[in-house]
């Protein structure tokens, strides 16, 4: 790796002029970047290659502001994939990036030619024009896409999105809610174009991101009457890419910022227990949490025929011995956990307990994770048959999928998730629904703000009470 690196010293004038401001020296175009610039500095871009990322290029005619905001498993990619110009607009290049091009389709576009015009000369004779992903944004707000036509299977999922003065794009991502939740929340995010895309980059990473995980994050943004980059963020090195380069922004003094409240002091994490992006969990991720329960039991084991809460965060979090103070809970929820965990794991933090119900929450992170909602029933499914084949007489709740603000973009698949689950349900009279996305709703049909900690996400104690509301009957009635 370190050879390949070194390998920069030789590249061509475009890799030598990464190289000089990297340490310090000024090119003709960045000569007055500023000081926020120089963080990138310390890091090493690398040669162009396989660039499987997600990003967003983006305008704001009226500020005269423009930039692009980027996340991968790539080391150092928000050096070799953004690009963005004052008074000309943005440029992504990514896939079988060249980072040559960035420079390059920023000259074609400040000489007038329309962003699909750049497109079309920058890949006219390039060999691999079909394993290409490229984004372009000008000052008009005129944007366009271009996605491979020969993906690598490593891919899984790519595709694209434009709306008004924006446009995003990804592949190698956990499904087609990434792209979906970056275009929301640039959408719906109130602030400057820099918080905008700092937001759309955060969200897209909690709706599951990258497939393989994460590296690197960076953004890029440029404004009329300043030279070079007015501002530039760039995190490497880290598995938590997105969040620590969203910490930065929130740390940051910059004019560049503006209202959006994600973006100030304290930085909280919309998506905390997220852990590596993936379609499934690896099976070590939660042993240290299983093995905890285990000791905790040895020392003082649980009596049997009690009701038994398992799921993900919304049950961790959940003090559901103060919630149902005259019944016999536990509480066996661990952070992050897909449906799939649950049954993993199901001989280990259900049948031992022996109880006669179980409370069950999970498929927010499914969903976040890209998986539909047959693969959340069939999940649901799955934990079902593994609760029955050890306890067949224990009755399951099957507690909604919640409505939250920060997975708002993801809402069909979850109204979808439900109704197969509730139809599920229907099936067995073991099995119940319990619906707490209904009550989540307000008058207008989103999700009661006042039922959410500040990171729209996870529950308060409002909203902990509310749930406590609806499932009392159920349980009740057991």
């Amino acid at each position: 790796m370190c050879a390949r690196y070194a390998r920069l010293l030789e590249l061509s004038a475009i890799a030598m002029l990464a190289c000089a401001a990297r340490c310090g020296a000024p090119t003709a175009r960045h000569a007055a970047a500023s000081p926020v610039a120089a963080e990138s500095s310390r890091q090493l871009a690398p040669e162009h290659g396989v660039s499987g990322t997600f990003s967003i290029v983006a305008v704001d005619p009226e500020s005269g502001v423009c930039g692009a905001a980027v996340a991968s498993k790539y080391p150092a990619v928000g050096q070799v994939v953004p690009y963005a110009r004052a008074d000309v607009g943005a440029f992504c290049t990514q896939h079988w990036h060249e980072p040559k091009w960035g420079e390059r389709a920023l000259d074609l576009l400040a000489a007038g030619k329309l962003p699909e015009e750049v497109l079309g000369e920058l890949l006219r004779d390039d060999p691999r024009r079909d394993k290409r992903q490229l984004a372009i944004i000008d000052m008009k707000g005129r944007a366009a896409n271009r996605n491979p036509a020969d993906a690598d299977p490593s891919g899984v999922y790519w595709g694209a999105m434009s709306g008004r003065y924006y446009a995003c794009q990804g592949n190698t991502l956990t499904g087609r809610a990434v792209v979906v939740a970056m275009a929301t929340a640039y959408e719906e995010t109130r602030g400057s174009l820099a918080d905008r895309l700092m937001a759309a980059l955060l969200a897209a990473d909690c709706a599951g991101g990258d497939h393989r995980g994460r590296l690197a994050a960076g953004i890029r943004v440029a404004q009329h009457g300043v030279e070079g980059y007015w501002l530039e963020l760039q995190v490497d090195q880290n598995d938590n890419a997105v969040a620590e380069l969203a910490r930065k922004y929130a740390e940051l003094d910059h004019e560049a910022k503006g209202d959006w409240e994600g973006g100030k002091r304290p930085f909280h994490d919309p998506c905390p227990d997220r852990r590596q992006a993936s379609a499934d969990s690896p099976a070590e991720r939660w042993e240290a949490d299983i093995r905890r329960f285990e000791t905790a039991d040895r020392a003082a084991a649980p009596a049997p025929a009690g009701i038994l809460f398992v799921g993900s965060s919304s049950i961790r979090l959940w003090n559901v011995a103060e919630s149902f103070p005259s019944r016999h809970v536990i509480n066996r929820g661990f952070g992050g956990s897909h449906i799939a965990d649950c049954v993993r794991y199901a001989d280990r933090i259900v049948w031992p307990y022996q109880p006669r119900t179980v409370v069950f929450y999970a498929g927010d992170n499914d969903i976040a994770a890209g998986k539909s909602p047959a693969r959340v029933l069939e999940d649901f499914r799955a934990f079902v048959n593994k609760v029955q084949e050890a306890l067949p007489d224990t009755r399951i709740v099957f507690v909604s999928i919640k409505p939250s603000i920060q997975r708002w973009a993801l809402v069909e698949k979850i109204r979808g998730a439900n109704e197969k689950i509730r139809d599920y349900a229907r099936s067995d009279k073991r099995l119940a629904f319990a619906d707490v996305y209904t009550p989540m709703l307000g008058p207008d049909g989103r999700p009661r703000p006042e039922l959410f900690q500040k990171d729209g996400l996870h529950l308060n104690a409002e909203g902990y009470r509310l749930w406590t509301s609806v499932l009392d009957p159920w349980l009740r009635a057991e």
